[in-house]
């Protein structure tokens, strides 16, 4: 159901996430960001938020190339709606969500903003 995207049709992309109720189709660029929780993943969208039969890992594997950047092995956030870094360890995004920052993933973070 899902597919690859690729950084030049990011923008204009719609993506189908199937839920289980059936699927819901938005822009790629509207996705906030991804929460796993166990084999399900909550998907934020600038309106709602919907639950993911699909599990985080098939969303980072999608999305990692095309502007998400994967702070915390539970979480996927799309860079666009990134507010402000904290250096104790969290990001929070526009929508006023925190989202965990490991540790190990700080030094790919701080590089993947340098040059977003």
């Amino acid at each position: 159901m899902l597919r690859q995207v690729n950084k030049q049709d990011f923008s204009n992309h719609m993506v189908g996430v199937p839920t289980i109720e059936g699927i819901a189709f938005f822009k790629a660029e509207e996705i906030i960001r991804c929460e796993g929780m166990q084999r399900l993943t909550q998907v934020f969208v600038e309106r709602e938020a919907i639950i993911s039969s699909y599990n985080i890992c098939e969303f980072c594997r999608l999305f990692c190339d095309s502007g998400f950047f994967s702070p915390h092995k539970s979480h996927l956030i799309n860079l666009q709606y990134l507010h402000s870094y904290h250096i104790w360890g969290d990001n929070t995004l526009r929508d006023g969500s925190r989202v965990p920052l490991a540790r190990r993933r700080r030094e790919a973070f701080l590089e993947r903003v340098r040059h977003f």
